[in-house]
């Protein structure tokens, strides 16, 4: 089932400028989304997904994009937008502030089934932008994320990271170091 608010967003999406490049019209999606309140903004990447798509296929692949979305959504608030941004890449934002971000946490303990015995985990990379009023704003806060979420991954993966400054991220949750299933390095499932 849909989010009610997103059939409005989406409309407006689709009225924003197409001459703006992708990110440009989602920067201004969350603008009008947000409505100039706090805004938590998270991209979050599959752990080890590439390895699913080399080992098993691409269309196991998309079966895996498919479950992780409809996760992602299902837990998204009433005004909360999130998009596919890159291959295993999903941006989310809503308004709020960090009490908010228990959102994210939840994801994080949301394993993405496709074989039982190898559930594959979220790397997030999250940031707190206080009441955006232009997308250059949005524009700082993707590359926040971008590297809390490249932290997340050097940090091993199934963690939710939220920046604080250059170099500088807290912990908001973590699981166990994310395995890959598909090597005999010491962090293999057994």
């Amino acid at each position: 089932m849909k989010n009610p608010f997103w059939t409005t967003a989406e409309k407006e999406f689709q009225r924003i400028d197409v001459t703006y490049s992708y990110r440009e019209r989602l920067y201004r999606l969350f603008q009008l989304i947000t409505e100039g309140r706090d805004a938590v903004v998270a991209l979050c990447a599959i752990d080890n997904f590439r390895l699913v798509n080399q080992k098993y296929g691409r269309e196991t692949g998309d079966s895996v994009l498919e479950r992780a979305w409809g996760g992602l959504i299902s837990k998204l608030p009433e005004r909360g937008v999130a998009a596919r941004l890159f291959g295993d890449g999903f941006v989310i934002a809503f308004p709020g502030t960090e009490p908010e971000l228990q959102r994210v946490v939840e994801m994080l303990s949301s394993k993405i089934p496709y074989q039982e015995k190898h559930p594959l985990s979220w790397s997030i990379g999250c940031t707190l932008l206080p009441a955006p009023s232009n997308p250059m704003e949005w524009r700082s806060a993707f590359e926040e994320v971008d590297r809390s979420l490249n932290e997340a991954k050097k940090r091993g993966g199934n963690i939710v990271l939220l920046f604080k400054g250059i170099d500088q991220f807290r912990v908001i949750a973590n699981g166990p170091p994310s395995r890959s299933v598909y090597s005999n390095g010491p962090r293999d499932v057994q």
